[in-house]
């Protein structure tokens, strides 16, 4: 707000050197970078690291925000674009085989998509991700 006000202020002591249409130019051009400011700023308290394990027959681990172990298994329709990676995810049934009929079906029903941007990754990493899923693709 107070960012606001100094804009403000700002936009009186010149608005004589320029018109009402200026002006507002002005304010939006200012109004926005800040706002845009603000959103990353947000975003970048809001961000998480994650470290994965990945083996090389596509099987990716994590431990969720509960600290449980996750499996899944990097599936056939996972893709490999020129800025990243399209992954999807089918949960390992090996991690839950005393599962009654109804979680069953609620696992089986559970596949994650997730997408992992190329400068995410060091190069030797990325390289071995993409020759996984399209190892994958192969199959």
């Amino acid at each position: 707000m107070v960012n606001v006000l100094l804009v403000l202020a700002l936009l009186n002591g010149f608005y004589s050197l320029f018109d009402a249409t200026s002006a507002l130019v002005i304010a939006v051009i200012i109004g926005t970078s800040l706002a845009c400011l603000w959103v990353f700023k947000y975003h970048m308290k809001h961000q998480t690291l994650c470290q994965y394990q990945l083996d090389e027959q596509g099987q990716w681990r994590w431990v969720n925000k509960v600290g449980e172990l996750e499996s899944y298994q990097i599936t056939e329709n996972s893709r490999v674009a020129f800025y990243g990676c399209y992954l999807i995810l089918q949960p390992c049934k090996s991690n839950n085989l005393n599962m009654p009929d109804a979680k069953e079906a609620a696992f089986n029903s559970s596949v994650k998509q997730q997408f992992i941007f190329k400068d995410s990754l060091n190069t030797q990493d990325y390289a071995r991700l993409c020759r996984i899923i399209r190892h994958l693709n192969r199959q």
